[in-house]
C-alpha cells in the first residue's frame, strides 16, 4: 500500500472484502457517482445502469488525464520521498500506457498534449506546495468501502487517500484536477465518505479535504457524528428518489459532448 514521504505507513485492511457477505457482490450497490449521474441527466443513467448499453467511447481526454494524475499521486506515497523527477517520469509513463488517442476530446480546437501539459503542471503544484510538507500517516490509498445504510440499501466509495494527522484525526482525502472544486462542507461526496470513516476508526469528528491541484490549494472541512444522521437521510433520500424513478428524461445541455451516450441519445445537444 502506501507510506507518507517519512516512510511510515499503517496498513489497513481491505473493507470491501471486510464488509461484502456472501451472495452480495450481485446485490444492486449505489455511488456518489452513480446517484449524481441520475442528477446530471437521468436519461444517461437510464443508458447506463438500466439498459446497459455501451458508450459511445470509453473515456474523457479531462477524465483520462485525471486517472494519469491520480496513478502518480497514489505511487508518490506507497514510495515516499519522490523527487519531482520521479513524479515526471511516472506521469509520463502513465501517460503513455493508457492510450490518449482513445480518449474524446470534446473541446473543439484543443489537442491531447494540453491536456498532457496541465496534468503534469497540477503534479508539479502538487509536489512544490504540499508533497514535501505533507506529515501525515497514511491509512489507506486507493480505499474501496462498503457500507449498508439504515434503508439496506449498499453504498459504495473510492477515497483516493486516508491520513491520520499529527493531531490525531483523521482526514479523507480526494484530488481534482477539474476546473471546477466544490466546497467540502456542502458536497456530499466526502461527507457520505465520513459515513463509512468515522464508524471504521471511531472518532467523534473526521476532516475531508479536495486538493485543488491547479490551484495548489487544499479545501478542508470537518464532519462530526452528530452530522453522519443528515448526511445518511440525504444520501438515502437519493437512493429512494433514484429508485422510485418512473422516467427518465433527458437534460439537453453543452454537458452532453462528454456523455458517452450522446450519440445514441436523440435529445442530445451534442453535434459531433
Amino acid at each position: 500500500m502506501g507510506a507518507t514521504d517519512s516512510g511510515h505507513y499503517v496498513g489497513m485492511k481491505n473493507n470491501a472484502e471486510q464488509l461484502r457477505g456472501a451472495g452480495e457482490d450481485h446485490q444492486e450497490c449505489f455511488s456518489f457517482s452513480r446517484l449524481g449521474s441520475f442528477e446530471k441527466c437521468p436519461k444517461a443513467y437510464e443508458y447506463r445502469y438500466i439498459l446497459e448499453a455501451e458508450p459511445d467511447f470509453e473515456t474523457t481526454i479531462e477524465a483520462y488525464m485525471g486517472t494519469c494524475v491520480h496513478e502518480v499521486l497514489e505511487r508518490a506515497y506507497r514510495q515516499p520521498g519522490a523527487t519531482w523527477r520521479q513524479f515526471s517520469a511516472w506521469y509520463e509513463q502513465a501517460w503513455a500506457a493508457g492510450g490518449p488517442e482513445k480518449a474524446r476530446i470534446v473541446r473543439r480546437g484543443t489537442q491531447a498534449d494540453e491536456y498532457r501539459r496541465t496534468g503534469s503542471d497540477c503534479l508539479k503544484a502538487y509536489h512544490r506546495t504540499f508533497y514535501g510538507q505533507d506529515d501525515g500517516e497514511t491509512l489507506g490509498l486507493e480505499q474501496e468501502f462498503f457500507i449498508t445504510l439504515s434503508n439496506g440499501e449498499r453504498y459504495r466509495g473510492f477515497i483516493d487517500r486516508i491520513a491520520r494527522m499529527p493531531n490525531g484525526v483523521v482526514r479523507l482525502i480526494d484530488y481534482k484536477s477539474g476546473k471546477r472544486v466544490p466546497n467540502p462542507a456542502t458536497d456530499m461526496q466526502l461527507r457520505s465518505y465520513a459515513l463509512f470513516a468515522l464508524r471504521e476508526h471511531r472518532q467523534d469528528a473526521v476532516e475531508i479535504c479536495y486538493y485543488d491541484l491547479r490551484a495548489a490549494r487544499a479545501k478542508l472541512a470537518t464532519v462530526h457524528a452528530d452530522d453522519l444522521p443528515e448526511i445518511e437521510a440525504i444520501t438515502v433520500g437519493n437512493i429512494n428518489r433514484v429508485k422510485d424513478a418512473t422516467r427518465f428524461p433527458a437534460k439537453p445541455s453543452i454537458l452532453c459532448g462528454w456523455c458517452g451516450y450522446n450519440q445514441q441519445c436523440d435529445d442530445s445537444y451534442w453535434e459531433a
